[in-house]
């Protein structure tokens, strides 16, 4: 999560029904409107290309 001080902290949470944009929370602290960190972008790394978990199927969006 991210903090309104821009700290980020762990939230540990439950996901539940989740298409190619959306993921339902179930259970956790985060709550509707909540700054959440969901991957991390390296140099190395090519970012656009891969999903977070949940969202490896379903359509490309360009």
């Amino acid at each position: 999560m991210l903090e309104p001080t821009g700290r980020v902290r762990a939230a540990p949470i439950s996901t539940g029904i989740a298409d190619s944009l959306f993921t339902e929370i179930t259970t956790g602290e985060a709550h509707e409107g909540d700054a959440a960190i969901v991957g991390i972008a390296t140099a190395e790394d090519n970012s656009q290309e891969k999903l977070p978990p949940g969202f490896e199927f379903g359509p490309k969006m360009r």
